[in-house]
């Protein structure tokens, strides 16, 4: 229960942080949700679900400081650069598993910057 109070914290002071006024983001994926399909099926419904996410996600970390990024609402809980990894690593395990691909965990990821 508290990892979902910290998360939603977190996702709360992120979206608090929105500056919906750049345009140079809009080149980026999910900058709008794109169109949704002309028939339904098991695979566009959850294509259409993750579709949602990313264009949500995408507003709600869209123009982030490094100050917002290290922002932790508990000692418990993770700073929000650590809930945006976190919330990555999930992605590549659904893309994983929606690929047929094994989710090896030994492998250490890449390290990446938030831009």
């Amino acid at each position: 229960m508290k990892i979902f109070s910290t998360l939603f914290t977190c996702i709360l002071f992120i979206s608090s942080t929105i500056n919906a006024q750049d345009m140079k983001a809009s080149q980026l994926p999910y900058y709008q949700i794109p169109d949704y399909p002309e028939t339904y099926t098991a695979g566009s419904v959850a294509a259409r679900m993750v579709d949602g996410l990313g264009f949500r996600y995408y507003w709600a970390t869209e123009g982030l400081r490094d100050l917002d990024l290290q922002y932790k609402p508990s000692e418990e809980g993770r700073t929000c650069a650590q809930t945006i990894d976190h919330i990555y690593g999930l992605s590549n395990v659904i893309l994983n598993t929606t690929k047929k691909r094994i989710n090896d965990f030994t492998i250490k990821s890449p390290t990446l910057s938030y831009e």
